[in-house]
């Protein structure tokens, strides 16, 4: 009888699946990375002037993980255009 032992290796994306589960700003994260990797684009016009938007009062993200376009002036998140 043949035996089918195979070897799985694990890629950096299965690794940081774990941390990306650990809170919503995270999995946000993790998203934005494995959709856009170092350089953010606007999903509506696809320009690289993009910027992640603040509250004014304390300077953390945005509650809804919002991307605003400086050349279309249009707001998006990651999930914009995805199943």
């Amino acid at each position: 009888m043949k035996s089918n032992n195979h070897m799985l290796t694990y890629s950096e994306t299965i690794n940081d699946i774990p941390l990306a589960c650990a809170d919503e700003t995270a999995a946000v994260e993790f998203f934005e990375k494995q959709r856009w990797g170092e350089t953010s684009l606007c999903v509506h016009c696809g320009s690289t002037g993009v910027y992640k938007m603040t509250d004014r009062k304390t300077g953390d993200r945005n509650k809804r993980f919002l991307w605003r376009c400086t050349d279309c002036k249009q707001q998006f998140t990651v999930r914009l255009g995805t199943v």
